[in-house]
């Protein structure tokens, strides 16, 4: 059963569980209302048990007060409603700037930019966490997560990173978990990286690489894509695109339903997701479904779907910048323009190939424009326009 936060909470596991006892019969599932009810009940039923305090040491700080990477109130005026861009042309650009071989780092997968603008790169079958300097193209050891089992493909999959803390997604044991680690660079190069502190733990384990995707969203909540496959459709979470507060609980408006981790119902499995300049989160599924959530506010939000790329086709890792979203295809080599116009699309996504890219699985926004990764073992700065 998955746990919410750091210890986790009866009352949310059995939240999902509710929810997701509906979204088994079928992709559409039953309305939010329904689902809303059949939660009640099941708080009714049993009280949370409650979760310990943080551990100092992961980064996660003393219980109370505001959670880790959770803004505080402004001082003064709100801030201003932010509003779509320009529309992007249809027609656009990638070109690789600077290319890095990942020597010595095993089955790369896992990619984020931290403040400082160096990329975090994960191993998926080590769980080891290296930093490469895009300045010097060194690359160093941060430190290794541990518990990481890649048996069957998974392994340690998505990262995330803020100023202090670096979040991971990997299998251990049975399930997939959630954590949080202090980032300590000041440490002894490999033991930079503090205790685990958990987020959601116990999510299905499927097979392969699916989802795995982890992000901090423009609304100071933490979202995660869950994999599945045949053997874990049906089980609590596998599939769906999860919305947390920063501290892995479910957040109190905004999801699928009251007191639910489930961000929104969307027909396939979830394979990567970003956000445009207004909140709106954009992702692909394993249907080849493209689709957006409008920015959460005090309502379920209802996804709509895009655009559906013909069979032979593997959308996978999203990243938006300069008005359009750019996804990787690890079939092609390739990676998608999608020009947009706010919530629709200015015109059907375009490949562009990449050179030097045979199955480019990551795409993350930052650079030139963008960080693409092979886990072949290259990581290159891409240029948009």
């Amino acid at each position: 059963m998955a746990r919410y936060g750091p210890g986790g909470t009866r009352s949310a596991a059995l939240a999902l569980t509710a929810a997701l006892a509906v979204l088994a019969t079928g992709c559409a599932g039953g309305p939010a209302a329904d689902r809303a009810a059949q939660l009640a009940a099941a708080e009714q039923r049993e009280s949370p048990s409650p979760a310990p305090a943080p551990d100092d040491d992961a980064g996660g700080g003393p219980s109370g007060g505001e959670e880790p990477g959770t803004p505080g109130a402004p001082d003064g005026e709100p801030e201003p409603t932010p509003t779509d861009p320009p529309a992007a042309p249809a027609e656009g650009s990638a070109t690789v700037e600077r290319t890095f071989a990942l020597d010595g780092v095993s089955a790369p997968w896992g990619l984020a930019v931290l403040p400082d603008g160096a990329l975090l790169i994960g191993s998926r079958d080590t769980g080891t966490v290296h930093r490469l300097d895009p300045d010097t193209g060194d690359t160093t050891t941060v430190g290794t997560i541990p518990g990481v089992d890649s048996t069957g493909g998974t392994g340690l999959l998505g990262l995330a990173a803020d100023d202090g803390s670096v979040y991971a997604y990997y299998a251990a044991g049975e399930s997939v978990r959630i954590g949080r680690f202090s980032h300590q660079p000041d440490r002894e190069e490999g033991q930079q990286l503090g205790a685990f502190s958990g987020m959601v733990t116990g999510l299905p384990r499927a097979a392969g690489d699916g989802g795995g995707r982890i992000g901090l969203g423009p609304d100071g909540h933490f979202y995660a894509s869950v994999g599945s496959d045949a053997a874990t459709v049906g089980e609590e979470a596998a599939g769906s695109l999860l919305r947390t507060t920063m501290g892995g609980a479910p957040p109190a408006e905004g999801n699928a339903a009251a007191g639910s981790p489930l961000f929104a119902e969307v027909r396939g499995a979830v394979e990567g997701f970003a956000w445009d300049e207004v909140g709106r989160t954009w992702y692909v599924d394993d249907r080849g479904d493209l689709g957006v959530i409008p920015a959460p506010d005090d309502t379920a939000a209802t996804p709509q779907t895009r655009f559906t790329w013909p069979p032979g086709a593997a959308p996978t890792g999203v990243a938006y910048r300069g008005s359009a979203l750019w996804i990787t295809d690890e079939s092609s080599g390739g990676i998608w323009r999608v020009p947009l116009n706010g919530p629709e699309l200015v015109d059907d996504p375009r490949l562009i190939t990449l050179d030097g890219f045979a199955s480019p699985a990551t795409v993350v926004a930052g650079g030139a424009g963008l960080w693409v990764l092979d886990p072949s073992g290259v990581v290159a700065e891409v240029g948009t326009d």
